[in-house]
């Protein structure tokens, strides 16, 4: 991870990313299915660029009605990655500070999603919010609420992220991203070499559970699928 061929790796990755989006940030518009395949292109080029393989298990796991994608969160490199890989279009819940980046805050509001508020004042709204967008698209969402910057490590999953989940039908569909090895330069992570996205079997809230039970059942489900397709 601190290697010098690593942090070259990473710093190439990271400036082709802001020269892509850059590049075609004007192809966004008002159509979401349109923004979702520019996000998608730049996406798969990005990940073709790092010359990193990346293999995908139990894609028919994810059912064709909308659902809630929770996964695991080393970097900002996973929201490319999954992007790269499903072929839905996806919102992601973002933390709001996000939007203060003008050329990211273009991409972000073209996909749709959910804003996190760090005002505590606002968190009910966001997580609301989270419960409210599913009935009508898809939504990713990273439950530990910041990343781990880590090969092999999963914070536990906020149990604030369940509260207005326990009552919705919307499948939830667990994912564990497993990368081998990291670049790192400061906060930029980039993985090398290789990647696996591992899906699961989605599975319903139970409105009698505590949304610190839910989050925990979500939890393990994720974690669960770390040691699959080895």
């Amino acid at each position: 991870m601190g290697t010098i061929k690593g942090k070259i790796k990473t710093c190439f990755v990271f400036s082709r990313l802001i020269y892509e989006m850059i590049k075609n940030y004007k192809k966004l518009n008002d159509d979401k299915e349109n923004n979702y395949k520019v996000c998608k292109d730049l996406s798969e080029k990005i990940l073709s660029k790092a010359n990193v393989d990346c293999f995908v298990y139990g894609a028919e796991n994810i059912p064709d009605e909308n659902c809630l994608i929770i996964s695991n969160h080393i970097s900002f490199f996973d929201i490319v990655l999954l992007v790269s890989q499903i072929d839905r279009p996806l919102g992601f819940a973002y933390a709001d500070n996000l939007l203060k980046l003008p050329i990211l805050k273009k991409y972000i509001e073209s996909l749709g999603g959910v804003p996190i508020h760090r005002d505590v004042k606002k968190i009910k709204e966001s997580l609301s919010g989270i419960a409210d967008y599913v009935k009508d698209s898809s939504l990713v969402l990273f439950p530990e609420g910041k990343c781990s910057y880590e090969v092999d490590k999963v914070g536990q999953f906020e149990r604030g992220c369940f509260i207005s989940l326990r009552s919705t039908d919307v499948p939830i569909v667990p994912v564990y991203i497993r990368v081998y090895e990291l670049g790192k330069v400061a906060r930029w992570v980039t993985p090398l070499e290789k990647i696996d996205v591992i899906i699961g079997q989605p599975f319903k809230t139970d409105s009698k559970m505590k949304s610190k039970q839910l989050a925990e059942y979500a939890y393990n489900t994720v974690v669960g699928l770390k040691d699959s397709y080895k």
